[in-house]
């Protein structure tokens, strides 16, 4: 009738919470390079928050600042990246 799930440990929840701090913390430093590349924050936001909802957000910063190392200019390397 009802599948039995064992609860998760202290310590993996724990595990889990230190996941998603660090996650956040990447980020927070994400839009932060993005700021100092040129992005109003909330341009910034929009930009990682999009790329982790696509599974690409670990890269995001690095491809922007290559992007724009190599010529486009900040619209097309936010369209683009």
């Amino acid at each position: 009738m009802f599948k039995h799930e064992p609860r998760a440990s202290v310590i993996e929840i724990a595990e889990r919470a230190e996941q998603i701090d660090e996650v956040e913390r990447v980020r927070s430093w994400q839009c932060d390079r993005l700021g100092e590349l040129g992005y109003e924050r909330g341009e910034a936001e929009m930009m990682v928050i999009e790329a982790w909802d696509r599974g690409e957000g670990s890269g995001l910063v690095h491809r922007v600042t290559d992007l724009i190392d190599r010529g486009a200019t900040h619209v097309q390397a936010a369209r683009i990246a």
